[in-house]
């Protein structure tokens, strides 16, 4: 009776040790699955924003001719808030604003065109999840800049082929999940928007990162579903200011922000989509020419510094 209780014991242990075994052995492949799957899709991240940092994805309708965003994205100041690191041609009366003086402000902002194919009626862009990043030298890590909003504060249609102008409000509506969409004119006039200004530390910067969402949806849900006629595409960007209280309007005689940059324009589809712009030093990006730049002084990240510390993927 003993040898079998002995027995019997041994038999439990066994098979104990054999139970733990293949849950430590389930579990470490479940692990090395979800590593896999969050490398594939940190990967498939840093490919989508390598992408819009390179060529439009199809012809804008109209567009002026000369300026480097109507074919592929583009960067001006880049990670460089100080005014000598705006662009030689960018030239506003007050001289403090060309000084090696460091900008501290900024904001995201979008600009929604027609595309040479675009003829549909019945369909606007919703836009939502709007992320703005810094990545700070002092800490190497992403700090979000707009923390506590994510929708557009203001939108209005632009004329950008003869000068650029304001030719009147955009048409904004809250859809049910939140988003704002908004649709063009009549006269396919493009949609120039974003958000208010953010104080930040223009010495701290060494990436910036910035991201939207797009949808199309029907303008009239119980209209004709014209959405495969449409061709419209975004373009997400960052601007710096010199401050909380600077105007666009005290640049004169410029009238308009230099900009850290802008993705190239992708296309919006049916299905939701993400457009990013980074400030990295990619050969498909436009980069400005600058005092700053000329003095041997960089305004991108390299690729590879950051791949290896890359913005959230949410």
């Amino acid at each position: 009776m003993v040898n079998y209780q002995i027995k019997y014991y041994k038999l439990i242990r066994i098979n104990l040790f054999l139970f733990i075994l293949l849950v430590f052995f389930t579990n470490c492949e479940r692990f090395r699955i979800d590593q896999n799957s969050k490398n594939q899709t940190m990967e498939m991240f840093i490919n989508d924003i390598k992408s819009d940092m390179g060529l439009n994805e199809a012809e804008l309708l109209n567009p002026p001719v000369g300026p480097s965003w109507t074919k592929s994205a583009f960067i001006v100041m880049g990670n460089a808030a100080r005014g000598d690191a705006t662009p030689y041609w960018w030239t506003p009366d007050n001289l403090e604003f060309k000084s090696s003086k460091i900008w501290n402000a900024i904001t995201p902002w979008f600009v929604l065109f027609a595309g040479n194919n675009h003829t549909a009626t019945n369909t606007r862009v919703k836009i939502s999840n709007i992320g703005l990043f810094i990545l700070e030298k002092s800490t190497k890590s992403w700090k979000k800049v707009n923390t506590n909003i994510a929708n557009p504060t203001w939108a209005g249609n632009w004329d950008f082929n003869a000068s650029i102008k304001n030719v009147g409000p955009a048409t904004p509506r809250t859809e049910f999940d939140g988003g704002i969409s908004y649709k063009l004119n009549d006269a396919f006039n493009a949609i120039h928007g974003g958000m208010m200004k953010f104080e930040i530390n223009g010495e701290d910067i060494d990436a910036v990162f910035a991201r939207l969402t797009t949808q199309l949806v029907l303008d009239d849900p119980m209209g004709p579903d014209d959405r495969s006629k449409a061709q419209l595409l975004m373009s997400v960007g960052v601007d710096y200011y010199s401050s909380m209280n600077v105007k666009v309007a005290d640049y004169a005689p410029m009238n308009y922000n230099p900009g850290v940059g802008g993705s190239r324009f992708g296309l919006v589809n049916e299905n939701s989509r993400a457009h990013y712009f980074a400030t990295i030093d990619v050969v498909s990006t436009n980069v400005k020419s600058s005092d700053y730049l000329k003095s041997g002084a960089s305004i991108t990240m390299p690729l590879l510094d950051f791949e290896s510390n890359p913005p959230p993927c949410d």
